[in-house]
């Protein structure tokens, strides 16, 4: 039983060593059948091509259209004058209300003048003095010279009589000129307009105590004309000397201006260039500029903002692409161009003057196809699949510039611009780049960014003014 039991176990034993080596080789041909394979195509997989990307294109085009100018500025009085008093004393009553019109030499403030008129009072007694001692000296020289020729007294005698008359006409003289003093110091108590315009805030209540020289009492402005100051960019005044030739101060100055207020309300009356400031700002980099503006109404008060809009010239042909297609690259001007096959090539321009939502360039070619969007994601020879959209000039009396740091369009926008036959350059002008370098310049609209002037410029005429 011992013997059959073992041959047994021996048997499975066997049976199972069998299976097992099985498996391994079945494992073993496997996997040499799946490396066999694999060294058998050694190539890689193969890749797609790039798919082009979609990007909008305009086709450049010659357009005859007005241009415009226009810029930011606040309105000043042709003169404003600070009123203050000449003499010392206390305010005895002010003749005027406030903001009132008043006229050249009309009563506005009385300083208390009884000191002054005992001034001048006490200033005519010691001119009386003065001339009877005057008379007294000269009828002694009389006598000295009839007693000097009959030899009663000596020559230095006489010479002495001749300096006392002297010194008594001298003394005529200085009184002479107290009592000229003391009768402009009681002048001066009255403290009238030295202009015709408008006078704003009494700043001294009767009664208060006046110094000469040091307080302010009102401000009086003209009224008619009103000046206008604003600025224009470096570029923009080189444009414009470059368009019009070297006369071209006075070409511009003979154009018509227009203004309009806050509110789009368009001011009634046309004004015209006066000036431009004889140095550009190395700040700013612009050059002031006034116009002067018929305010016979008195509608414009000093400080009042506007926009300003001169037509340049009546019609004007010219290459005009949108202002977003253009690049600026470390201050080299350039644009992408797609042509037939779908291939972008990068192409220099030299840009010129800016029409509102368009630019006028150097370098572009009618026909050509230029991209507005997707700047930052082309690079030269990059394959595209361009789509044409129309461009067209906005309407400036709609669509004003934008601030500083706002982008001129959506990149991702499929419509450059909306139609209008209206043409209206924004002063100072801007270049557009791609990305972080995108962006667009315009007249400051806020105060002292366009570098609006304020009080103290240098075209404000702000004398102290006195009793007259």
């Amino acid at each position: 039983m011992l013997t059959r039991r073992k041959g047994v176990h021996l048997m499975r034993s066997d049976s199972g060593a069998r299976r097992f080596w099985r498996w391994i080789s079945v494992c073993l041909l496997l996997g040499g059948t799946a490396l066999l394979a694999g060294c058998g195509d050694s190539s890689p997989p193969a890749q797609r091509p790039p798919s082009a990307l979609p990007v909008n294109v305009i086709t450049a085009r010659m357009m005859t259209v007005p241009i415009y100018g226009e810029a930011v500025g606040n309105t000043q009085a042709l003169e404003t004058v600070e009123i203050r008093s000449r003499v010392n004393g206390h305010l005895l009553r002010r003749d005027f209300d406030d903001g009132a019109l008043v006229k050249k030499d009309q009563l506005l403030f009385l300083i208390d003048p009884e000191q002054y008129q005992q001034d001048l009072a006490k200033a005519k007694a010691q001119h009386e003095y003065a001339k009877v001692s005057l008379e007294l000296a000269r009828k002694e020289t009389q006598r000295y010279a009839t007693l000097l020729r009959q030899a009663m007294i000596s020559q230095e005698e006489f010479d002495l009589k001749e300096i006392k008359e002297q010194e008594a006409e001298a003394s005529v003289l200085v009184s002479a000129a107290s009592v000229n003093l003391a009768e402009l110091q009681l002048r001066y108590t009255r403290i009238n307009s030295p202009i015709d315009g408008r006078i704003g805030f009494a700043l001294v209540d009767q009664g208060g105590l006046v110094s000469a020289g040091t307080t302010l009492l009102a401000r009086v402005s003209t009224v008619d004309p009103m000046h206008l100051f604003f600025y224009l960019s470096e570029e923009d005044y080189l444009n414009l000397s470059d368009h019009f030739g070297d006369d071209f101060e006075d070409v511009i100055k003979t154009l018509d201006i227009q203004l309009t207020l806050a509110g789009g309300l368009i001011y009634q009356h046309i004004g015209h260039l006066d000036m431009f400031d004889r140095e550009v700002d190395p700040k700013t980099g612009s050059i002031a500029a006034r116009a002067v503006f018929p305010n016979p109404d008195g509608m414009l008060r000093p400080g009042m903002f506007g926009r300003v809009r001169v037509t340049l010239e009546q019609e004007w042909e010219t290459l005009l692409i949108p202002q977003v297609a253009i690049m600026d690259t470390l201050g080299r001007k350039s644009v992408f161009v797609v042509d037939d096959q779908g291939l972008v090539a990068s192409r220099g321009v030299e840009v010129g003057m800016r029409l509102n939502n368009l630019r006028a360039v150097r370098g572009v070619e009618p026909g050509d196809r230029v991209v507005v969007d997707n700047l930052q994601k082309l690079r030269p020879g990059a394959h595209v699949a361009p789509t044409v959209i129309s461009y067209e000039l906005e309407d400036s009396e709609t669509t004003l510039t934008a601030p500083v740091g706002t982008p001129v369009s959506d990149p991702t926008d499929t419509s450059v611009s909306s139609p209008s036959a209206d043409t209206s350059p924004s002063l100072p002008s801007s270049d557009t780049s791609p990305a972080s370098a995108s962006r667009e310049e315009t007249s400051e609209e806020t105060e002292g960014a366009l570098g609006t002037p304020s009080d103290g410029h240098p075209g404000d005429t702000s004398d102290a003014a006195t009793g007259q």
